[in-house]
Order: C-alpha cells, then sequence, then structure tokens
C-alpha cells in the first residue's frame, strides 16, 4: 500500500494545492477529487456516483432539506476516495482477499479524510467519509462508534454503499437482484445498519426508483 500511496501522492497534492490555491467551492472540488480517483479506479468512481444517486434519494425521502441532499451527494462521491491510496491489484484481485490485504483496503476511511482534510471546502464531508464503514451495533471499523453516536451522513452512506455493493458486478463475483440485496439490508437492521434507515430505503426508495418517481441522478 504504501508504494501505491506514494505514486498517487503527488496527483492528489496537485488537486489540494489547486483547491487550496484557488479557493474552490465544495461542488468544485468534489470534481477534482473524484477526477483523480477515477484516473485511478474508474469501477470505484462509478460505485460513488451510484451511491450518490442513492444517497440523495434516500435523504429526500427523508423530506430533509436540499441543502442536505447536496450535501449527502458530496459525501457519498468522495466515501471510498481513500482507495485511490490502495494498490490496483487489491482494489481488482478477481478472488478472495488475504488477511493483509484486507487490513490495507480498511485504512481507506481514515486515509480518505486525511487526504480530503487538505480542501477547506470540504470540512464537512469528513466524518462521513471516515466512519461510512461504522456499524449500528458498534462493531464496525475504523472507531467502533455506534448506534445514535454515528452522524446521519455515515449512517446514510452505509446502507446505500451496501447496496450498491451487494448488486453490482465484481471482479470475483456476480451482483445479486435488487429484491435479495433489499433482504440482506433488512437482516442487517439494527446490526449492521440504522433500522430506521433501512426500512425507508427498502420501502420507499427502492420501489420510488424502480417506477420512475424519483430519479437517482
Amino acid at each position: 500500500m504504501a508504494a501505491s500511496w506514494m505514486v498517487w501522492a503527488p496527483e492528489v497534492g496537485r488537486v489540494s494545492s489547486i483547491a487550496a490555491q484557488r479557493k474552490v467551492g465544495a461542488d468544485e472540488a468534489v470534481v477534482a477529487f473524484l477526477s483523480a480517483l477515477r484516473a485511478k479506479s474508474p469501477s470505484t468512481a462509478d460505485h460513488s456516483e451510484r451511491v450518490a444517486r442513492y444517497a440523495a434519494a434516500l435523504t429526500l425521502a427523508l423530506d430533509l432539506p436540499y441543502s442536505q441532499v447536496r450535501h449527502l451527494e458530496r459525501c457519498a462521491l468522495l466515501h471510498d476516495m481513500g482507495k485511490i491510496g490502495i494498490d490496483e491489484a487489491i482494489l481488482d484481485k478477481p478472488g478472495a482477499l488475504t488477511d493483509a490485504e484486507w487490513q490495507a483496503i480498511k485504512t481507506h476511511p481514515e486515509l480518505g479524510a486525511e487526504i480530503l482534510r487538505s480542501c477547506s471546502a470540504l470540512e464537512s464531508v469528513l466524518p462521513a467519509v471516515a466512519l461510512h464503514h461504522e456499524r449500528y451495533d458498534g462493531k464496525g471499523y475504523p472507531y467502533g462508534i455506534a448506534g445514535g453516536d454515528l452522524p446521519l451522513e455515515a449512517r446514510i452512506i452505509s446502507v446505500c454503499d451496501a447496496y450498491d455493493s451487494m448488486t453490482a458486478d465484481r471482479p470475483y463475483r456476480r451482483g445479486v437482484e435488487s429484491t435479495e440485496a433489499a433482504r440482506r439490508l433488512e437482516q442487517g437492521a439494527g446490526t449492521q445498519f440504522d433500522p430506521a434507515l433501512v426500512d425507508i430505503f427498502v420501502n420507499q426508495v427502492l420501489p420510488a426508483l424502480s417506477d420512475g418517481i424519483v430519479k437517482a441522478s
């Protein structure tokens, strides 16, 4: 992982420097960072864009202000930014990860927050980026934070990230059907996921997206 980070650090540094010098807004900074991530891992960037669409739809279903919808989109677009520091051989491995490779993957939430911290316009996304792999029961990583102590943004992204990860094809497996992914979300409600958010996502967001009532973009 260290070698990969050394390769990509100059590119991330350039993006961060440009953001600081131009004092760009949050949306411009998201575009710059996401472009750097896409250059490293197109599949990760595509995943992030899908998660952002789901997160925006879930936030709308919660009847939160539009500013919160935009905020959740930014958080979701950047939630996997830390994977820019993970070796492509691990990210795209067509088989099971070794323990060492899994430990490398688990560094990406903190690494992502550290990368994004260089841009003041994105300060508000840092908690969601750092905590999106925490669990509702406190058995997640990197800090073991549980339940209501987790920010809403992290709890929303956790549900949307898991859904897209289950339904998307990966080098080592085919994605599952939406109904099966929804069943697994419900199975994890109260342990891995916020049960209230799972209920809304499964019973309101997914049907609305399927029927075209809510656009996921």
